[in-house]
């Protein structure tokens, strides 16, 4: 029997060496749950921001909308009333100051009278595409709704852009319809457009979409997209039924030619109070927990680096440094 077993019995080192390392487990498990919880803490709080940001897209298209609707009103005056308040005829000259101070409404302005009929539009081109197609259709359904309305999204024969119609009935005193006032919004002008836009800085693969009630883009980070089902069309429509604020990993469906060919996004909804539109943005999986991975991963290399020296330094303690009293005791 050696000198180092004399001084250490194997049996006392096998002790010893079970002991500790019970003791380093027992302090592992606990600071690799925490690391998780926190890591996971970090996923969480990533997903509320994005959820949070799409909010605040959506808040600040509530404004616009209800400012575009404050000019409608403002329009609305150009209906020239008599003394007792009843409707004598429209004032034209009026309307026209209106539609040249218009910061939303450059895609044009239609009056119609109590029937129905165009009493003036502007610009001109404006009478001619409510001659046709949705444009008509659109009208139609301004003169006959007795609130204030946005229209379904369609394609302007007369600029081939994407717009939208806000509408406002006009009443006389004696509650008689005498009017509608219709403001044409382009939606690829740049106070829509400018909403989406901060979802770019969401990574290499952020994005962000307009969408309507149909589920389908009005206005896009991708161009392409607008008035087609977008990237994620189940959730699009979804949401568009749903109309509630929700944060959901869904599946991507992306062009052949796309950069990003990432099988699963982190996508946010928030809807819109003033219009049944929606906001839609988010990036791929990997790009909205970057931090939290790299993190997630410094924290597992730093773990097992400590286990490993840890680990080590028991082995010291246990094989190597009885033999060295060993030979010193034999000396």
């Amino acid at each position: 029997m050696s000198l180092a077993a004399k001084i250490v019995p194997a049996g006392i080192r096998r002790r010893v060496a079970t002991v500790l390392i019970a003791a380093v487990l027992g302090a592992i498990v606990p600071s690799v749950l925490l690391i998780r919880g926190v890591v996971g803490a970090i996923d969480d709080e990533i997903s509320e921001s994005r959820l949070q940001l799409s909010q605040l897209m959506a808040a600040q298209g509530d404004r616009l909308l209800t400012e575009a609707f404050f000019e409608i009103d403002i329009m609305a005056t150009g209906f020239a009333r008599g003394p007792d308040g009843e409707f004598l005829t429209l004032d034209t000259s009026e309307a026209r100051v209106h539609f040249g101070r218009s910061a939303v409404f450059n895609a044009g302005v239609v009056f119609l009278d109590g029937e129905g009929d165009v009493l003036f539009a502007e610009p001109n081109h404006t009478f001619d595409a409510a001659l046709d197609g949705d444009a008509l259709l659109t009208l139609a359904a301004a003169a006959e709704s007795t609130d204030r309305t946005v229209s379904l999204p369609y394609l302007s024969s007369a600029t081939g852009h994407v717009v939208a119609a806000l509408s406002l009935p006009v009443f006389g005193s004696d509650g008689a319809r005498i009017g509608t006032v219709v403001g044409i919004v382009d939606l690829t002008d740049p106070f829509i457009t400018d909403l989406i836009q901060p979802a770019r800085r969401l990574g290499n693969t952020g994005h962000a979409d307009l969408v309507d009630e149909r589920g389908l883009v009005l206005a896009s980070t991708d161009p392409s997209h607008v008035l087609t089902p977008g990237d994620h069309p189940e959730f699009y429509v979804e949401m568009a039924q749903l109309q509630l604020a929700t944060l959901r990993k869904v599946a991507h469906s992306p062009d052949p030619g796309d950069v990003d060919q990432s099988a699963v996004h982190v996508m946010a909804y928030a809807p819109l109070r003033e219009a049944p539109w929606g906001v839609v943005m988010g990036a791929s999986e990997a790009d909205t927990f970057v931090r939290a991975d790299r993190l997630r991963r410094r924290l597992i290399i730093f773990g097992l680096a400590s286990v490993a020296t840890v680990f080590m330094g028991i082995w010291l303690a246990v094989r190597i440094i009885p033999q060295m009293q060993g030979r010193r005791a034999g000396c």
